[in-house]
């Protein structure tokens, strides 16, 4: 007989009771999925109104922003983007060619001036940004159990994107930054939504490329990229066929406008590159880059992109299959976005950290690498093999990690509102986190301090207050008629929102922004630098052009010549041979402990001992030892907050302290503790 099977004595066994109903039957992936999508869907919709009440909350104009509107406004007056009209050459002191022709086109067809445009056109092209993320996201290559996410995944990046500060706070500005995203964005776009190698893609590659470039001098890495993409589908096909041709026709445009930059300026480069670009800066940059990778927690997104490494070395190990893998992607659709895009936004960034230093204003120039980090963050999960759940909770704890630094900061200075407490405004958020996170905050602090003191990475609560400033101790400003001079010169140090009241007035800038004689004055040596201001006018040079416009809180006031400045007198102060401005001098031999002095023009600490250190050691100097004497030697003298030269109290010194004085001969001195006098 034979024995009966297993199978045949389980199916006479009594089947279990069956588990009584739960009042919420749980979900099978594939509802879970659904449910997902719709939550999905819905934060998605939520991102419209999200991203407009987070405009609103970051609306600002810069002083800056005010020097490409009046470039718009002497094209109105009929001069051409110009910062002062003929007799005085022209120059480029705006990198934003694009954004100014739209704001000049806007002007005349609706009569909304820049001031009154800029934002709202910025808004759209934020709104421009995330629509493209959205479908570039959409035509990630994922596998296969991701896809049923991919829209919840998306969501998430997104609302990280939008709840990110540094997105929001570039949203305005004024600045032409939000365009320049948007177009970085398109063109990152073309590599994936269309065929790749096909006319199209081409089309949408040199385009995209092109009005980057238009918009800023930053593009022409685009335009680079895009080239060496041409000739990497020239040398696979052999040959390019003439339509293809005609898709790179848009990069000819790019050709032209540095052509007629060389012919009406004179310049291959704008002048703001002469001007603010003075010797490379790594120091600078790579703190800058660090301060952005420790406020928004970007060290989450280095770690996932070094597993997936490891997790495929053993490909990257081997040559061949590196060749195999850029070849298929040559190929493949979308796939040589995978390898174009993050090389050219790290040369981007490379440019930024090693030569120029960062940038001036907080995180502008890396404002465009958010939302990529944020698509590739998801992309990169996809190359580890993620689950969905690990996937999902991956990206939620990234964004929350990006979040503690800079909305502590921004609840510790969104309030302020005097040009007093944003004068280089710092904020320690240090003291406001955990005691096992504090040191993680108080590198980050100490970034902050060392750049904004050096004017880089200045937040842009700064900036908005100072407009505000600006605004308000100008608002009785008015230009001169055109009988009270025919040529009104004024020297202003900010000159954004007074160049902005005075198109009829010949404004000098200082700092060489918009002006080519100062920003190709050779540097004198300093003992710290400060980015985009570094150059200063050789002696003289202001003085040539005879200023008769002051300005002040009643308004711009005109002193007549007793002799006409003339159009020869103009070419001539342009074009003389300046001398460079003379070294300072050195700091006296003499110190006081860890105490030493140094010339230059650095912000100061006035605690009450780091005072007195200093007026003992400027007494040892100067030849006087009691506070009191020290005080009334004539030409040396101790200014307290609030004057011309501004002694600031910044705790975030870290116990070190800064004092300035004025010697007798007129140049300024600084007390500094724990300096030995070397470059800082």
């Amino acid at each position: 007989m034979s024995r009966p099977r297993p199978s045949s004595q389980r199916s006479r066994r009594p089947r279990a009771a069956a588990p009584a109903p739960s009042s919420a039957p749980r979900a099978e992936p594939a509802d879970a999925a659904r449910i997902a999508r719709s939550a999905a869907v819905v934060a998605l919709v939520a991102l419209v109104p999200g991203l407009w009440a987070g405009w609103r909350a970051f609306w600002f104009l810069t002083d800056d922003a005010h020097i490409a509107f009046r470039y718009v406004a002497q094209a109105v007056l009929g001069h051409g983007y110009v910062w002062n009209p003929a007799p005085f050459a022209p120059v480029e002191g705006y990198t934003s060619f694009l954004f100014v022709a739209l704001l000049e086109v806007v002007w005349r067809l609706t009569g909304m001036t820049p001031p009154e445009c800029a934002n709202g056109i910025l808004l759209l092209c934020a709104y421009a940004t995330l629509a493209l993320g959205l479908r570039i996201g959409l035509a990630l290559r994922l596998p296969p159990r991701l896809v049923p996410w991919r829209l919840p995944l998306l969501a998430l990046a997104l609302v990280a994107t939008v709840t990110n500060r540094t997105f929001l706070a570039w949203t305005s500005s004024g600045l032409e930054t939000a365009l320049f995203n948007a177009l970085v964005t398109a063109w990152i776009a073309a590599h994936f939504v269309t065929s790749q190698g096909s006319r199209r893609w081409l089309l949408a590659l040199s385009s995209t490329a092109a009005l980057a470039a238009l918009t800023r001098p930053d593009g022409l890495l685009l335009v680079a990229a895009t080239v060496a993409i041409f000739a990497a589908v020239f040398a696979r096909r052999g040959r390019l066929p003439r339509r293809d041709l005609v898709a790179m026709t848009p990069l000819l445009a790019v050709v032209a406008h540095v052509a007629w930059r060389r012919a009406f300026y004179g310049q291959w480069l704008p002048n703001t590159y002469y001007a603010k670009v003075a010797a490379p800066w790594p120091a600078a940059g790579a703190r800058y880059l660090l301060s952005f990778v420790l406020e928004y927690a970007v060290w989450a997104w280095i770690a996932l992109a070094v597993a997936v490494a490891v997790r495929h070395r053993a490909a990257l190990r081997e040559p061949a299959r590196i060749v195999a893998a850029l070849r298929e992607a040559a190929a493949r659709r979308g796939s040589l976005g995978a390898v174009t895009v993050p090389a050219t936004l790290a040369a981007y960034t490379a440019y930024y950290v090693l030569v120029v230093g960062g940038d001036h204003f907080e995180y502008r120039v890396l404002s465009v690498l958010v939302l990529p980090l944020w698509l590739s963050f998801v992309w990169l999960l996809g190359r580890l093999d993620a689950s969905p759940r690990a996937a999902a909770a991956a990206l939620v704890a990234a964004a929350l990690a990006s979040y503690p630094v800079p909305w502590t900061h921004w609840s510790l200075t969104h309030a302020l509102a005097s040009r007093d407490d944003t004068y280089l405004l710092t904020a320690r958020v240090a003291p406001h986190f955990p005691a096992l996170l504090r040191p993680y905050a108080e590198a980050f602090d100490e970034l902050q301090s060392w750049l904004i003191l050096r004017y880089v990475c200045v937040r842009h609560q700064e900036h908005a207050v100072f407009h505000r400033s600006l605004e308000r101790d100008l608002a009785n400003v008015r230009a001169p008629g055109p009988a009270a001079d025919p040529l009104p010169v004024a020297i202003v140090r900010a000159p954004g929102v007074a160049s902005w009241k005075l198109p009829t007035v010949n404004v000098l800038d200082p700092f060489g922004l918009n002006d080519a004689v100062v920003a190709h004055t050779p540097l004198r040596s300093r003992v710290q630098r400060y980015l985009a201001h570094d150059r200063e006018a050789p002696p003289g040079y202001l003085e040539c052009f005879r200023a008769n416009v002051f300005l002040t809180r009643r308004g711009a006031l005109v002193q007549p010549r007793a002799v006409p400045l003339t159009a020869a007198e103009v070419r001539r102060c342009e074009t003389a041979a300046w001398p460079v401005p003379p070294d300072p001098p050195r700091a006296p031999a003499r110190r006081e402990g860890a105490w030493t002095l140094l010339p230059d023009e650095l912000p100061a600490s006035p605690t009450r001992d780091g005072i007195d250190r200093a007026q003992r050691l400027a007494a040892q100097v100067f030849g006087h030892w009691e506070r009191a004497e020290m005080l009334r030697v004539p030409g040396v003298e101790l200014l307290p907050a609030g004057t011309a030269v501004q002694v600031v109290e910044r705790r975030w010194l870290g116990g070190r302290t800064r004092v300035r004085v004025r010697g007798r001969d007129g140049s300024w001195w600084v007390f500094a503790e724990g300096v030995d006098g070397s470059a800082q």
